[in-house]
């Protein structure tokens, strides 16, 4: 009998076994190739679509393109296009120059590749300029330009330049150098000489209400209103004398204001004869030297604090 128990007991944990072994497998293999898997999958893919490096040659419509770790690529960059990282049409091949740093997108043979896309950033400085435009006289275009680190001031003559105006995937808009005004922001291609640019193309890129239509459209903006605080050293007349911060002493005006005492809900209408010595007051109004000429006055009443379990005045020490 107990042979037959034995035995059943083994060949139960065999079944279960069996049957739970693949579950297991099924369970964790799906889950180590769907992360794992395409991880690897997609790194590979941006690794052999592009190339980090410097242009070490040029032949033609092909570059040599040198990475960091001095891997030489040979780059066909007949129908690529060329782009400065920034902006800007009608850059070619030809705008490349030996030294600059480039990112070639395209496919990868070996060390071959067809770019489809060249982004030189090198380009930035020389062939094109951006910048804020500073003025505008006749066909000159004056803009404020950043280089690295650098702030540049570049004259763009745009006499023969095509004159653009927008950005991203829609067909810009032709416009007139009258169209350009200070504060936008634009890409001009061109030559450099000095700081003078003969420009083939200007974008302007600003968008509606950028800068000066958005300061037209802000509303008026209020009279500032001064405020002076402090403790009501003497009352005399229509004149109030108060100590306010930095032991500053007012002189307040208070002959055509309004008085109010309390806050908030509390507040309410007061005459001048009901400030007294020693209340804590907000005067508003204008200030000549150590003068208010006061608008309002508020009166806190009686400021007082505990020190040490003992109530005191502002007046106290």
């Amino acid at each position: 009998m107990m042979k037959f128990k034995t035995a059943h007991f083994i060949a139960g944990a065999v079944i279960v076994t069996a049957v739970a072994l693949p579950i297991v497998t099924m369970a964790q293999t799906p889950g180590a190739h769907a992360f794992g898997g395409r991880n690897k999958m997609h790194t590979s893919m941006m690794a052999s679509n592009m190339v980090f490096g410097t242009v070490t040659g040029i032949s033609g419509t092909t570059l040599t393109v040198t990475d960091a770790k001095g891997t030489v690529y040979a780059v066909d960059a007949s129908s690529a296009k060329i782009d400065p990282g920034m902006g800007g049409t009608g850059l070619s091949i030809a705008n490349v120059a030996i030294g600059d740093k480039v990112v070639v997108t395209g496919p990868v043979t070996g060390t071959n590749e067809t770019a489809k896309m060249i982004i030189d950033r090198s380009m930035n400085g020389r062939n094109i300029f951006s910048g804020k435009v500073t003025a505008v006289s006749g066909s000159i275009i004056t803009i404020d330009s950043m280089v690295g680190k650098t702030k540049n001031t570049y004259m763009v003559d745009a006499s023969a330049a095509v004159l653009s105006k927008g950005m991203g995937k829609g067909t810009p808009t032709t416009i007139a150098i009258t169209d350009i005004a200070v504060g936008d922001q634009i890409f001009a291609i061109g030559t450099l000489s000095g700081t003078n640019v003969t420009a083939t193309s200007v974008r302007d890129i600003s968008r509606p209400g950028m800068h000066k239509n958005k300061e037209e459209n802000k509303p008026p903006m209020t009279k500032p209103i001064n405020l002076f605080s402090g403790t009501v050293t003497d009352v005399t007349g229509s004149t109030i004398t108060m100590t306010g911060l930095n032991k500053t002493v007012y002189t307040v005006n208070a002959a055509t204001a309004t008085f109010t005492k309390g806050m908030g809900k509390d507040a309410a209408t007061i005459t001048l004869s009901d400030i007294k010595v020693g209340d804590r007051i907000w005067a508003t109004g204008d200030l000549s030297g150590t003068t208010v000429t006061a608008t309002s006055v508020r009166d806190l009443g009686q400021m007082t604090r505990k020190v040490h379990g003992v109530h005191r005045g502002p007046g106290n020490n």
